[in-house]
């Protein structure tokens, strides 16, 4: 059995708080960049998840759902700014507003 390592994309200070438990993780510091390092990250085969703690513009997170929709592999968690409570819940309506819509139509 392989065993997989679990990778965290943040800001400085996320970073640093899950390599105090032995996590490692990337400090994404332009948003533009985002993409092009989860690419890279998820084709590492040694990696099994991906946690990312950062602010996501709505093309970011299009991209992520429609990745997470697609493959089996890495496990994509989008973790939510605990301290920003309206972007918590968009994040959430967003990754449901496909079952939602035929709700809302009625």
């Amino acid at each position: 059995m392989t065993n997989h390592k679990i990778y965290v994309l943040g800001n400085d200070d996320m970073v640093i708080l899950f390599g105090l438990i032995g996590i490692d993780g990337r400090i994404v510091e332009n948003q533009e960049d985002f993409i092009s390092i989860f690419e890279d990250l998820s084709s590492n085969l040694s990696i099994g998840m991906i946690i990312v703690a950062l602010d996501l513009t709505d093309d970011q997170i299009d991209y992520l759902l429609n990745f997470k929709l697609n493959n089996k592999r890495p496990i994509i968690y989008i973790m939510p700014n605990i301290l920003d409570k309206e972007g918590e819940e968009e994040v959430l309506l967003k990754k449901y507003d496909d079952i939602l819509e035929p709700l809302t139509k009625k």
